[in-house]
């Protein structure tokens, strides 16, 4: 039989290469890439997580559900929130809806309609017409105002600075991706999609938690 210490060696030696490998399982680089310099986020006292996505992109239809769900079980010291993508000025149509859903209040409504109206319902979406009746259908908006928002400076600025954000910033140029606290990018050619992305993005949320925590000491 073997003897009490000679088993608390053994049980530590295994949870010590556990713990190695679940360090390994993610590498920057490879699974995640560090940004070339920090971006302000938005709420400094919380870990921020970034989704940024496109309403064009089918991926980002597929990957929303499972993001959803995600985001429900979060902690309470990590911050969520979604940044459409603007690659160039014709993606600005398409992103457009999201900052004008913001500004209105209408945002939960709108956002999985916009998905749909695109992806299922073939529905061209850069046209203002078309973005007026849904934000009339799903949220109640009346249309003149709809399309007075999507051609107001507020929105002009929030899709220059998205562009800005995405490109220079984060150093994005496909979607869905995903960015933490400002300092590291995760992709879907280094992660993967779905649950394999957001087990990355848990990963990484857990490193820099613990980066702050010994800042903090």
């Amino acid at each position: 039989m073997a003897s009490p210490l000679r088993t608390f060696l053994v049980v530590a030696l295994l949870v010590g290469a556990m713990s190695s490998l679940a360090a390994e399982r993610f590498r920057e680089g490879v699974h995640y890439f560090a940004l070339a310099a920090p971006v302000e986020t938005a709420d400094p006292s919380r870990i921020e997580v970034v989704e940024v996505f496109s309403y064009a992109c089918i991926h980002c239809k597929n990957f929303d559900p499972v993001l959803n769900r995600w985001a429900e079980g979060i902690d309470n010291d990590v911050q969520f929130r979604r940044v459409p993508a603007v690659f160039s000025d014709a993606w600005k149509k398409v992103a457009a809806p999201y900052f004008v859903a913001e500004n209105l209040g209408v945002l939960e409504a709108i956002h999985e309609p916009m998905f749909r109206a695109i992806h299922d319902e073939r529905i061209d979406m850069r046209r203002p017409e078309r973005i007026a009746a849904l934000f009339n259908a799903y949220a109640g908006v009346e249309e003149e105002k709809t399309v007075a928002e999507l051609e107001s400076f507020d929105v002009d600025k929030a899709l220059r600075n998205a562009q800005g954000l995405v490109l220079t910033g984060y150093q994005i140029d496909g979607v869905p991706a995903m960015v933490v606290n400002g300092r590291y990018r995760i992709t879907v050619e280094g992660a993967g999609v779905d649950e394999a992305m957001l087990e990355v993005v848990d990963f990484v949320v857990a490193k820099e938690r613990q980066r702050l925590s010994a800042e903090a000491e």
